[in-house]
């Protein structure tokens, strides 16, 4: 379920420079604002087609610049090459702490249904991350992962953090970072303990798809083939330690106002308030909405589904307002709650609706996927994440 992984650590050294800030925590204008300030940003590496400013190249050529983004770090000795080991990956705002074990996680565990996602994806971001792996040919952001609680992991894990770190940083935005490389011995029994726990994806379900269909794509090519495509890197963190906030949805519409209110009605009460801090949920069971400056809060008349994001999509964007294909329907969009509701609000000015949510709690995740339920794409946003650059992996075929 969890092995010992082949990777490149980023050098102490490096660190600061490398290691990228989340991309999804920062607007567009200031993540490309950041790169260009940032040259040696791993966010060179990972950028996506549309961060491409010159708008000359294609995905292809793209992609190609990424690797020779990441040549150019590891020719300057950015990385250093380490024997396979698992470590521990701390991360610490100064109010909340989370540590996992990152390794290899095989991409058999997920067919054999011991690696559960609670998400669909966007078939463009699948298409965007399987480029990257095969022309990349590393991987340098982990899945995010979580269990239910081990029996006698915590001892395991604090005879580790009572030894000296391998890398200990504070990165872009104060998010403190610390890595342990994992003794042998200790290792062989963090890996028996997880043989058979079964772990839930938080964050990272295009990248683990995406691993899954470079996989697919290679054993057609070359049937028996082994390799490190037939893993992904995860970074497992024990449920209990985990923070979600919300995932807000922005639907472009040419409805006016009136015309919104009116469809709203059928499935909902709505109240206006004077400004988004009235009308933004506490809790789960209501939501906020923004058009045209004005903003209410929306009670639903009746749920009869466990999830709020859930009975969103079924009932309002999908009855109410046609969009019944989230992962690829382009009207759709969505906002991390850790821009703020401004970033909604200001994406809300002209022909759009936004619908701010409650956090999804991670037992309910664990519960619906337990269920075999599958929400629609960024139904949960865990923070803080893992972050780029930290770990290099990688994933070109032994052919």
């Amino acid at each position: 379920m969890l092995t010992p992984v082949p990777a490149a650590v980023v050098a102490p050294d490096w660190a600061q420079r490398v290691v990228a800030p989340a991309a999804t925590a920062i607007t567009d204008a200031r993540r490309h604002e950041f790169m260009a300030a940032n040259p040696d940003s791993f966010l060179h590496v990972t950028r996506a087609y549309q961060d491409d400013t010159t708008g000359e190249r294609t995905p292809e050529e793209s992609a190609a610049q990424n690797r020779a983004n990441l040549e150019r770090l590891l020719a300057a000795g950015a990385y250093r090459e380490l024997p396979p080991a698992l470590y521990l990956y701390r991360l610490d705002t100064g109010t909340h702490r989370q540590t996992a074990v990152v390794g290899d996680v095989p991409l058999v565990a997920h067919d054999r249904d011991m690696v559960r996602p609670h998400e669909r994806t966007r078939t463009d971001r699948e298409d965007q991350l399987a480029l990257h792996l095969r022309i990349v040919g590393a991987s340098a952001s982990p899945v995010g992962l979580t269990h239910r609680p081990i029996a006698g992991l915590d001892a395991l894990l604090g005879s580790v953090i009572d030894r000296d770190p391998l890398l200990d940083f504070v990165g872009i935005g104060g998010l403190s970072q610390t890595v342990w490389r994992v003794p042998t011995v200790i290792a062989e029994q963090i890996t028996e303990a997880f043989d058979d726990q079964r772990l839930y994806v938080t964050d990272g379900h295009h990248r683990l798809v995406a691993a899954l269909r470079y996989r697919d794509d290679i054993d057609r090519l070359h049937p028996g083939a082994g390799g490190p495509q037939h893993n992904v890197l995860g970074a497992v963190f024990p449920a209990e330690q985990l923070h979600t906030v919300a995932f807000h949805r922005l639907v472009d519409t040419d409805w006016s106002t009136d015309e919104l209110l009116a469809a709203l009605s059928r499935v909902a009460d709505l109240t206006e308030v004077s400004d988004p801090i009235a009308a933004a949920p506490t809790a789960a069971g209501s939501f906020g909405v923004v058009h045209g400056n004005r903003w209410w809060r929306l009670v639903p008349h009746d749920t009869g589904l466990d999830l709020d994001v859930a009975w969103l999509h079924e009932q309002v964007l999908a009855e109410v307002m046609g969009i019944v294909s989230p992962r690829t329907d382009p009207r759709l969009h969505d906002v991390p709650a850790t821009l703020g509701i401004e970033a909604v609000a200001s994406r809300c000015q002209h022909g759009r609706v936004g619908f701010l949510l409650a956090a999804t709690p991670t037992e309910s995740i664990m519960n619906g996927a337990d269920r075999g339920d599958i929400l629609p794409p960024k139904s949960s946003y865990f923070t803080p994440k893992p972050r780029s650059g930290v770990f290099l992996v990688s994933r070109r075929p032994a052919i």
